[in-house]
C-alpha cells in the first residue's frame, strides 16, 4: 500500500461543518476517523482524520503542508461564550474557536481546539488639530503587520508539545510559544506580504487538557507601533514625506487607547454537570 492509499483510508464520513463545505472537485470519503476532504488537480482541502488541510499540494504522495493531529476527535464539545468583543467590527481580525472531544472521561477531557480566523483592513478618521494650522481630519486605512493570539486558562493547560503552527499558504504563518496555561501564537506575514490578510478555516491549534468548570479567554493583541501596525492608505498622498510621517505618528497615538489592550477577545466557559469536581 502506498502513502496516497494510506491517506485516503484515513478519510471518514462528513461532519456537518460549514467551514469544510463548498469546495470543488471530487470528494472522497472513508468510514473511520473523523474527516472529509476534497481533492482536485493534485490539491487537497478539508479535514482528514482530524487534520485540516488548506490547498495542500500532493507531491510524491505526500501532503506537503499538513498539520498533524495525534488522535481522532469525534464529537463537538459545547462551550458557552460568556462575552466577546472585536474592535472595528472585526475588520482587522475576527476569530472563533471550536472544540472537539476525543473521549469521555469523568475527570478531564482531551480536546482538539480549532481556530477560524480572518484578517483585513480597517478605516479611521482622526483629528489633526494643532498640527497643521486649522482643524482638520485625516483619513487612514491600516492593517496588522504582526500580532499575537493568546489562550488563557484558569485551570486547564496546553503544553507546547501539544500545539501546532498555523499557516495561510499565501499570506501568513503563526508559530506557537508561551507557557502551558498561557499559550500564544505569533502571526507574521509571509515574505512579500505587507500585512496579515485572508482567512484560515478550522486550523488546529493543538490538544487541550480541559478540566470541568473551566474559563478560557482567547485574545488577539498587537503592539501599537510602526513595526506592528501598517498604514496602507493616507489621504493627501502628494504631501511631502515629513508631513506624512507626522500624520502616521499622530494616528498611532490616536488609536493606542483603543487597541493597546486587545483587538479581539472572547471569553468562554466549559461546565459539565455530570463531571465530578
Amino acid at each position: 500500500m502506498n502513502e496516497n492509499q494510506e491517506l485516503s483510508q484515513r478519510v471518514n464520513k462528513a461532519e456537518s461543518d460549514s467551514a469544510n463545505s463548498g469546495t470543488q472537485g471530487n470528494s472522497f470519503k472513508q468510514e473511520g476517523d473523523i474527516g472529509i476532504g476534497q481533492m482536485s488537480g493534485g490539491k487537497i482541502t478539508g479535514k482528514v482524520a482530524g487534520v485540516f488541510y488548506e490547498k495542500c499540494e500532493i507531491t510524491n504522495h505526500f501532503a506537503t503542508t499538513a498539520q498533524q493531529t495525534p488522535q481522532p476527535f469525534t464529537q463537538e464539545l459545547k462551550i458557552v461564550v460568556v462575552s466577546e468583543e472585536h474592535k472595528y467590527d472585526g475588520s482587522l481580525v475576527f476569530f472563533q474557536l471550536d472544540f472537539w472531544e476525543e473521549e469521555k472521561d469523568i475527570s478531564r477531557k482531551k480536546v482538539l481546539v480549532n481556530l477560524t480566523i480572518t484578517f483585513g483592513e480597517a478605516k479611521e478618521s482622526f483629528p489633526l488639530s494643532g498640527l497643521f494650522g486649522s482643524p482638520k481630519n485625516a483619513n487612514v486605512r491600516f492593517g496588522i503587520r504582526r500580532g499575537e493570539f493568546y489562550l488563557n486558562f484558569d485551570k486547564s493547560s496546553m503544553p507546547l508539545s501539544n500545539r501546532e503552527k498555523l499557516i495561510n499558504l499565501t499570506n501568513w504563518k503563526a508559530e506557537p510559544s508561551g507557557e502551558d496555561k498561557f499559550p500564544k501564537w505569533v502571526f507574521k506575514p509571509l515574505e512579500g506580504q505587507l500585512i496579515l490578510e485572508g482567512q484560515l478555516k478550522n486550523g488546529s491549534l493543538g490538544i487541550l487538557s480541559l478540566l470541568n468548570d473551566n474559563c478560557v479567554i482567547a485574545s488577539f493583541k498587537v503592539d501599537i507601533n510602526r513595526k506592528d501596525i501598517a498604514v496602507t492608505f493616507l489621504d493627501d498622498v502628494y504631501e511631502n514625506k515629513k508631513i506624512q510621517e507626522t500624520k502616521k505618528i499622530a494616528f498611532l497615538k490616536f488609536i493606542k487607547p483603543k487597541l493597546e489592550e486587545y483587538l479581539s477577545k472572547v471569553e468562554l466557559r466549559y461546565y459539565d454537570p455530570t463531571f465530578n469536581k
